[in-house]
Order: C-alpha cells, then structure tokens, then sequence
C-alpha cells in the first residue's frame, strides 16, 4: 500500500480517505465526483503551496489534453461541497493569474487513529466483497431499490424547479464507493434500469446505455462526459450495498457550467420494492415538469415480473448484450432463458433474447434463417405479454424486413418508434428499411434523428455515410466515414464501406487499402467475423482487381473463393459481385438469381450502386421485380 493510501487527512469539520476516495463531515459522506476528490486530494496534500493551474492540470490528466475550464469546475464544485461562500475562501484560495493555495490546516492521521474513532459506528464501514450483485449474495430486490433510491434523490418534489427546462441527460453508471469492492453488472444495471424508464417519455433525450457505458471508469469525469455526449445535464453517483440496506449519493450536475443542480444522499431498506418504484417513477416525471399521456404513465409504472431472481438474470443479460460481441449475444440467451424459467410472463426477457437473435442473424455469426425464426418466436411472445414493449416491435420489425414482408416491417418500426421516441436504434434500423426501398430522404432523416439522440454513435454515423453514398454522393460518403473513424479507428464497418465509396470514384489503390484493413479488423472483432458472409472482403478485392484491370488477380482469386463457396446466399452474392467487375453482366446475373432463389431478398439490390450497370438489362428489372420491390 502506497503512503498516500495509507494517510487520512482532516481540516475543519472534515475527513478525507484517499484509499477509499471519501470525503466525510462528521459521519456523512460529502458527494464528490472522482476528479473532484482526486483535485481536493492534490491541494491537501501540497497544503499552504500555491500550485499553478499547469501543474494542476498535469497531475489530473496526465495523458489528456483538456481544457483549463474542466479544472475551474471541479475547484467551483469542490468550494460548493465544503460549503464556502463566494467571499469567504477558508479552504481553497485563487491566486490571481498563477493558481490555487489549500489554506486550511490540515492534520495527517494513521489509519489505527481512524479505526479506533470509527469504531463506535458503522455508519462509514466498507461494505464486504461478498455482497455485490456480481457475486450473487445480495437479492436482486436490493439493486432494485438503489435504483429506485436513485431515482427518489434525484428527482425529489422540492427541487423540481432547478430541472426544468432540460431537454437533454444522460445517466452514467454508478460507481462503488470502495474502488476495489465494484461491481460493474450492478453499476451498469442501475443506469440501464432508469434509462429504461426515462426514455419512454417526450420531451427529454436520454442518451442509450450504449453510449454511457464507455463512462464506466471510476476515475472517469462527469462533466467531460457530458460534454461529449452532447446532453444538457449528467446525472452520476455512488452506491453501497449493506445487507438489507441500500446507501446511495447522487447528483444532476448542468453540463454547461458544472453547477450542482441538486444533490443528496440516502438509505433504505429492501421492503415493498415494486410500489415504491411506481411512486418514484411519479416524482421523477414531476420534477421534469413533463405532462405524461393515460398510455405513457402507464408505461413507466409496469411491472415485468414480481420475482427478484427473474429480474436479476434479466439485467445480467442486458448487461452483457449491451457489450454487442458474439460471446455476450450467447451468454445473455443464457440469462434470459434462465429468467424465463422463473417467470414466463417477463416480457422483457422474451424482448431481449429477440434482441439477441436479430443481432445475430444480421451480422451472420449464426445462419440466419435460424436465428430469425428464433427471434420472431420471442417478439411475439413479448408482445402477447406487453404489445407496448417498444424492443420488441423493433426486432420484430427486422423479423418481417429479412422474410420481405415490407410493409409490415414498416408498420411495426414505426409503433416502435411512437412508444420509445428516444429509442436511436429503432430511427437507424427504420432508416435502413428506407435505404433498401429507394426512399432516401426519408432514410436521412431517421438516421440523422438517431444522431440526434446518440451522436457518438458508431452504427448510426457509418449509416449516414451509407445513404451519401446511396444518394451518389460520394464525396460527402467519403468524409462521413472518414469522421466515423475519427470516433473509433477500428471500426470496421467503417473501413469496409469506405472501400465502396473509394471504388466508386475510381480510386482503386485506397479501395484496396481499406479492404485489407477491414480482414484485419474481422480476425479481431467477434461481432464482423462474417460481415458480407464468407469471403465477402475477398469478393470485395477480386471485385477491385478486375475494375482496375488487373484480370489476372481477379480470376485467380475468383477460382479460389468459388472452391470454397457453398450454397449460402451469400456466396451466390460474392460470385455476382466478381463477374459484374470482370464485366460478364450474364454471369453476375445468372448468381444474383440464384441468391434470390437460396430464399435471400438482397433488397438493397434497389439503390446499391454497386449494381448501376445491370440496371438497364431485363433480367436484373425481372429480379428487382420478383424480389416485390417495385420503385
């Protein structure tokens, strides 16, 4: 243990813990973001110094680069939390133009002085390692009641009036309050419960557990979050689990200046869970001054099963489905069904092992045929339990786009988007249906609202890049993927699709460059290992080497990925691809038919520029029209 975990220091009425990053007055703990305390913790420990701001800024982010606006947050947060007024600076004093000094004086204290006066109360006890979520002991009805204690502090009645007028939050997972006691499932779960909850309503974006679970760092800063997120107001806090008892903090902090909205701290016992979460749900939708609809109040206070246990397998199922890896899509089918067999009517667990399965068809890790059927089954039966379950209509949705029943799809995208508004997933999947059918502005704007609710959102940029290049934009396509892989400079998808644009304008050296890089990509990500199908980037090369007239590269591979093809759709598809840039239109044609009659629709066959040389030959109009998709 380093010295500096091994010191406590106190000044005036308060107590800091550098080992358990803590900050108490009297016997209750002071709610301080990470970067808070650790700002506090380098000011007391260079007590009467005057440390620059450089210096500051060094020992807080060594290896980032921000900004000199994030250190004047944390001080003002850290002024506010030891109660000092704007004049009166007992603790922490500005040096104009140079710094900050800790003035204060402050007493070092071993850790058996500590021990011997916290003995005679448990108020501050560590909780033991044996009561998280993550290793089974604690009843699930305990992570159900911090997060409705959550929700209770913050969104109490009196200080409603500090939150109206936001329109944009996002929940961050919580942290422990002990950093070696986490428990990532109950932290990730918290946040996704209450993101569940609050994205049903109008009138406030919340940013999806996909996007926040990135913040999962215990030394992570709310406010650079926020910033990122584009979002008005975070809300972060801690929680500790004793027993029967729940003790959280938590905070809304306005992203805009760092100001503390409001903040509190609370405990509670495990006894009527599920009422108390309907009374909760009110309060919060009260003190966001939002008028809810007979339908929408409704929602918020369902109840998906009475069983502690169900719901506990449920929520470590969503936690590893939201980790979108082949491995978590199996592992939550797992949870699920587990959860299924406590109680069949959670309509949630049913939803997301659709989820699962849509998941996994789309990106072909398990055929699809399989996997689709298996979806449809588990939609529907969510749907007998709940039809307002917005997840649901969602997957089912890509259920009717992959058998061709278009206008069902359509219908069922468009109830899911009118009960989750705030569901971005469910704006980009409705875009993609879009794209297929030619209708290309409106695919722009479902993709661009799916930005607008998650901006950093790696399948919602790649999209928009997707319907530049469908529009013939290539340009635009090109500098679209290219800001997608600023975000994420693995993300293949990315890479492959901006092969196609490069292809389109002739550029067939960085076509290639990014194709290679994408079969780099797929040897390491679990979820693209069979993006395209089997030998689909191959195709894609041979494709390029025969546009750039290197016929020689392009037959021999050509001969090699045909030696391993099977009678997938997806191989009919990747043949069709070689022949129609080796310029035998009969033969990319004659696979094209037999992809359509293997059972695989291709609707992107429509708009897919790749496919613009077929389009006046009659054979290609007659398969447009046996696919039913008329323009």
């Amino acid at each position: 243990m380093s010295d500096r975990e091994n010191t406590f220091y106190e000044f005036g009425p308060f107590r800091m813990d550098p080992k358990s990053r803590r900050l108490l007055k009297g016997e209750s703990a002071v709610p301080l973001t990470p970067k808070a305390f650790e700002t506090l913790l380098v000011l007391v420990e260079n007590s009467g110094r005057v440390l620059t701001k450089e210096e500051l800024m060094q020992a807080l982010w060594p290896d980032s680069f921000v900004e000199e606006a994030n250190l004047t947050v944390n001080i003002s947060a850290l002024r506010k939390a030891l109660g000092e007024s704007p004049n009166q600076h007992r603790y922490i004093v500005t040096i104009p133009g140079r710094g900050y000094r800790f003035v204060a004086d402050v007493h070092g204290l071993s850790p058996a002085t500590v021990a011997t006066a916290s003995s005679e109360t448990d108020q501050t006890a560590p909780i033991p390692a044996s009561s998280t979520l993550g290793r089974f002991a604690v009843p699930l009805a305990i992570l159900l009641i911090g997060g409705a204690v959550l929700a209770f502090y913050l969104f109490r009645k009196p200080d409603a009036p500090k939150s109206v007028g936001l329109r944009s939050i996002a929940v961050l997972p919580f942290k422990p309050l002990l950093a070696e006691k986490r428990d990532e499932a109950l932290e990730m779960g918290i946040a996704d419960t209450l993101i569940f909850r609050l994205s049903s309503i109008r009138g406030v974006e919340i940013r999806p557990i996909g996007a926040v679970r990135k913040y999962a760092q215990i030394d992570q800063d709310p406010l650079a979050a926020g910033k990122e997120q584009e979002v008005d107001a975070i809300v972060d806090g801690n929680i500790q689990i004793d027993g029967d008892k729940v003790r959280v903090t938590a905070r809304l902090v306005n992203v805009a200046d760092g100001s503390v909205l409001w903040t509190d701290k609370g405990e509670q016992t495990g006894t009527d869970l599920f009422a108390m979460q309907d009374a909760i749900t009110e309060e919060l939708v009260r003190s966001l001054a939002i008028k809810l609809t007979d339908s929408e109040r409704e929602r918020l206070t369902k109840r998906y099963t009475e069983n502690a246990e169900a719901y506990r397998l449920y929520l470590l199922g969503r936690y590893v489905l939201n980790k979108r890896t082949a491995e978590g899509y199996k592992k939550a089918i797992e949870y699920f069904q587990q959860s299924l067999e406590i109680d069949k009517t959670n309509a949630l667990a049913y939803s997301g092992l659709a989820d699962c399965y849509t998941s996994l068809g789309s990106w072909q890790i398990l055929p699809p045929s399989e996997m689709f059927a298996k979806a449809r089954d588990a939609a529907e039966k969510a749907l007998v339990l709940d039809a307002s379950l917005a997840e649901a209509r969602t997957s089912l949705a890509l259920v009717k786009n992959y058998s061709s029943d278009w206008k069902d799809a359509e219908a069922e995208f468009k109830r899911a988007i009118e009960l989750n508004p705030n569901d971005g997933a469910a704006h980009r999947w409705y875009g993609a249906h879009l794209m297929g059918l030619g209708r290309l502005e409106e695919a722009l704007a479902e993709t661009n609202r799916a930005l607008e609710l998650d901006p950093l959102s790696l399948p919602h940029n790649a999209q928009l890049g997707r319907i530049f290049y469908l529009m013939r934009d290539y340009d635009r396509a090109i500098e679209q993927y290219r800001k997608t892989l600023e975000i994420d400079p693995n993300f293949l998808i990315a890479h492959l699709q901006l092969g196609w644009a490069f292809e389109k304008k002739a550029l067939f050296d960085e076509a290639l460059a990014e194709y290679e890089k994408t079969i780099a990509l797929q040897h390491e990500s679990d979820a693209g290992e069979r993006i395209g199908g089997r030998g689909g980037v191959e195709a894609r090369i041979a494709r390029t080497y025969a546009l750039a007239g290197d016929t020689r590269k392009a037959e021999k591979m050509v001969a090699e990925i045909a030696s391993h093809s099977n009678d997938a759709p997806a191989s009919f598809y990747n043949l069709a691809l070689i022949y129609d840039g080796m310029g035998d239109k009969e033969a990319a044609i004659s696979y094209l038919e037999k992809m359509l009659n293997s059972g695989s629709q291709r609707f992107g066959l429509k708009t897919d520029p790749t496919w613009d040389d077929l389009r006046s030959n009659p054979r290609f109009q007659d398969l447009l029209q046996r696919m039913e998709v008329s323009g």
